[in-house]
């Protein structure tokens, strides 16, 4: 939610060019009047009505800012998970990239008024987990096996080898959840022929500033 409005993403029940992608609709949060249709795989909200939507596949790597009606105000080259800071003004949007490439290209970026990005923390995994985000802005990134702290700059710093994946990014699939002063880190791990789960990887860190 932003303001008087609502973005709710929605999946189809029918398979196209977009897998099971459906409509990133648009809503009046007073009367549940349909305002418009989008379209995005990921969004946030920004402050004062508006949204941030993103997709990325086919030639598609992109962001899409929306006003309170619908209207594209500004697009970057550039998706993956959104962290927003405050309403989205002053420090803006930082963004963890997920381009699915190996080598990858993803880094964590911030979003610039004029469409430009300032780009920071390089990342060795194209398909990372959602970050967490603690009390001071610091995003932390599960990447290719590591902790990575990446600071409101930008600037990034390994907190704990997790585990040794070989370069075999895509055997693995992790979920990282924040419990007060825990950071719980699950990776479940396939095998290399079958893509059956053959491991999974419980590990829990307790955060001290």
């Amino acid at each position: 939610m932003s303001a008087d409005r609502v973005l709710v993403l929605t999946d189809s029940l029918d398979y196209h060019p977009w897998g099971l992608l459906g409509p990133a609709l648009l809503l009046d949060l007073r009367t549940g009047e349909r305002i418009a249709e989008l379209r995005g795989e990921r969004g946030a909200a920004v402050g004062g009505g508006r949204f941030l939507l993103g997709l990325e596949g086919y030639d598609v790597f992109d962001t899409w800012l929306h006003d309170r009606d619908g209207a594209l105000v500004t697009t970057w080259r550039t998706y993956g998970h959104y962290v927003v800071d405050g309403d989205g003004g002053g420090d803006g949007v930082r963004v963890v990239e997920c381009d699915r490439r190996q080598p990858t290209r993803s880094a964590v970026v911030r979003l610039l008024p004029d469409g430009g990005l300032d780009r920071g923390r390089a990342l060795r995994h194209g398909q990372v987990a959602a970050p967490v985000v603690l009390r001071d802005g610091t995003v932390v990134v599960f990447d290719g096996g590591v902790l990575v702290a990446v600071d409101r700059e930008l600037r990034g710093t390994v907190l704990a080898e997790v585990l040794d994946m070989g370069g075999e990014f895509w055997r693995f699939t992790a979920t990282l959840e924040l419990r007060e002063d825990v950071l719980a880190v699950t990776v479940v791990e396939r095998d290399r022929t079958t893509s059956s789960v053959c491991s999974t990887h419980r590990i829990a860190y307790r955060l001290r500033t």
